[in-house]
């Protein structure tokens, strides 16, 4: 009798699972997310301390909770360029789970695929990524791998075959490195780590 009532119990968690897996690779598409947009937006921007703009955005479920961005720029300090430092045509972010479970929208990780980082040079040997850094370590955010806590912590942003373009004042270098790929984290407070 027991085994029998094991049966089913088993048979009842694979079709609930194998439901849950369908509806999670065919519901996405059908679920409006635009009013998402504006929150996904501010938790980038939040998390890099710098403007962000995305033209489009899709919900995905598997393998992790997160969005397909499409076309997404983050702004650049003014006294360095008025160009984007970051741009790419798609993004992947993924949720931070422990933060829905307390109502907040935390990215994790972003994956940049085909991104163009746009690094200036000013008179005075100063560099954006420094300003970009320096405004990170203002916002309130927690690193990387930090247990939850009230501050969103930094993401983990990786990119892959990536562009990495050098401004000197107005004049954009020919000089440029292709089919890079870089990541960007913060394993401590005030401490960010950038691999070429």
């Amino acid at each position: 009798m027991a085994t029998v009532a094991t049966g089913r119990a088993i048979r009842r968690t694979l079709l609930i699972a194998v439901v849950l897996a369908v509806a999670a690779l065919v519901l996405p598409p059908f679920i409006n997310v635009g009013r998402y947009k504006g929150r996904v937006i501010e938790s980038i921007s939040n998390a890099v301390g710098r403007p962000v703009t995305v033209d489009a955005i899709e919900l995905r479920l598997l393998p992790q909770p997160g969005f397909y961005l499409g076309n997404v720029a983050v702004g650049d300090d003014p006294a360095y360029s008025a160009e984007p430092i970051l741009h790419a045509e798609e993004v992947t972010a993924y949720l931070r789970l422990s933060s829905l479970w307390r109502g907040r929208l935390e990215i994790a990780r972003l994956k940049l695929n085909y991104p163009s980082l746009n690094l200036a040079e000013r008179p005075d040997a100063s560099w954006n990524l420094e300003s970009l850094l320096w405004k990170a370590s203002r916002t309130p955010s927690a690193p990387t791998a930090a247990p939850a806590e009230s501050r969103p912590r930094f993401p983990y942003i990786e990119a892959t075959n990536g562009r990495i373009n050098f401004k000197y004042g107005l004049e954009k270098s020919v000089f440029s490195f292709t089919e890079a790929d870089f990541t960007l984290w913060s394993p401590a407070e005030n401490q960010w780590l950038i691999i070429l």
